[in-house]
């Protein structure tokens, strides 16, 4: 029987350079491991990663060292899916409804939008990447609350649009991933929490 260990870009230097037959980012490690002709693939990185390395080559043997490792995304993705079916369960509301913008609505200008984009992108990439600190952390939460509440004033000052969905749905997205990953101190899967060593 043979394997081979393919390994995440993420991933330790010791567990890259010494132990990976293979390297890549999620979907290249799951195209590598249904080519190979080995018959058992050890996925170095997150939990999603050796599922979807089974889905490509089910007749495979796909393990993974930690089955519980995550990553900030995919814990705000559950997050946001649970809060969505109690939400959905308890009101009534179908939260997969996209706003329908009719023609002429003002929406939010180009400028107003893009500097808050700006400021949600600088925010998510300083202090919720991969090298992470828990006061980044909490300070990137606090920013993006700050973010939200601007937003929800657009809102009431603008009305609906498509352009502020779309913003809103980017806030809400970032706040749920900041705050997943400021819940979890550990450092785990491709993240690194520089105060937790």
């Amino acid at each position: 029987m043979s394997a081979i260990a393919v390994v995440h870009n993420y991933q330790t230097p010791e567990i890259f350079h010494c132990v990976a037959d293979y390297t890549g980012d999620s979907l290249g490690l799951a195209k590598f491991a249904a080519r190979t002709p080995a018959e058992t693939i050890v996925q170095y990185g997150v939990y999603f990663m050796a599922e979807t390395s089974k889905i490509l080559c089910p007749e495979k043997t796909v393990l993974i060292p930690d089955a519980s490792a995550g990553c900030s995304l995919i814990e705000a993705i559950v997050m946001a899916e649970r809060t969505a079916s109690r939400i959905d369960a308890n009101t009534g509301l179908d939260l997969t409804y996209v706003a329908d913008v009719a023609n002429g609505e003002r929406g939010i200008s180009t400028s107003e939008g893009s500097r808050h984009w700006q400021t949600l992108r600088a925010t998510m990439s300083q202090k919720v990447g991969i090298v992470r600190t828990s006061d980044g952390l909490s300070q990137a939460v606090s920013e993006i609350e700050g973010i939200q509440s601007n937003v929800d004033s657009l809102r009431r000052r603008t009305g609906r649009s498509r352009s502020l969905a779309e913003l809103e749905n980017g806030v809400t997205v970032a706040l749920l991933t900041a705050r997943a990953a400021n819940a979890r101190q550990e450092s785990v899967g491709c993240h690194y929490v520089a105060s937790s060593q």
